[in-house]
């Protein structure tokens, strides 16, 4: 059993947390962003993966939102988790660390690298390590695609995405991309591990959430992936 289902619950509470924040947010008539992260490879290199989902109450709580949990492991054991919030532009969000508050994370460092993904231009990204009383501490890597840029954390292309989704109701998209590992003989070799694997998907999910999108029903999902 992996011990990424132990954070299971932790996840949930992050992403229902996440919602709540971002819940004066207007909610989009057409639905939900219909996105089954295919074209996101499961294999490659040296990776493969397994897929995980969310429960019902947190797609309730992101109702134009596609949600992707998935973990991969190397060759030589090391595992990161990848989770990605897509959805509306919903703007100037809060930063992951701050949603995992809410489940008994609290952030001991922080600070913004530069990660050079395959067949993209290097970009910013936020490292953070994460501690809990009752969980060996984590490294989280993190960016935000907003505005058709990716940006590390909070910027001036939120808050325009923000006040374009307040006015407009044809927005485009935005994404959370998070690379979560344990920390297991060092922080630096978990941090190396979700670094190389941002790196391999990096462009795989720029693509993907730069292309024009289609909505279903927001409930269609739950049948989908039988969360009723």
């Amino acid at each position: 059993m992996s011990r990424f289902q132990n954070y299971a619950c932790s996840l949930t509470v992050i992403v229902i947390i996440w919602a709540i924040l971002v819940g004066l947010y207007p909610p989009d008539a057409k639905g939900r962003i219909a996105e089954d992260f295919s074209s996101v490879p499961t294999e490659l290199a040296e990776w493969y993966s397994l897929e995980g989902k969310f429960d019902l109450d947190t797609y309730k709580a992101l109702p134009t939102c596609s949600l992707l949990n998935r973990e991969y492991r190397d060759n030589n054991g090391n595992t990161v988790n990848l989770t990605i919030v897509y959805g509306r532009n919903i703007g100037d969000f809060h930063q992951p660390e701050r949603c995992m508050e809410g489940s008994g994370w609290y952030a001991v460092t922080s600070k913004t690298i530069l990660i050079r993904p395959k067949g993209l231009k290097p970009h910013k990204a936020t490292v953070v390590r994460l501690t809990n009383e009752l969980h060996p501490d984590l490294v989280m890597v993190y960016w935000f695609y907003m505005a058709g840029d990716i940006v590390p954390a909070k910027s001036k292309q939120g808050l325009l995405v923000l006040l374009e989704g307040l006015f407009k109701t044809d927005v485009a998209p935005s994404a959370m991309v998070k690379y979560t590992a344990i920390i297991d003989s060092s922080e630096e070799e978990a941090e190396k591990s979700a670094i190389r694997l941002a790196e391999e998907l990096g462009k795989y999910i720029v693509d993907m959430a730069s292309q024009p999108v289609e909505y279903e029903p927001v409930d269609a999902v739950y049948k989908r992936l039988d969360l009723e």
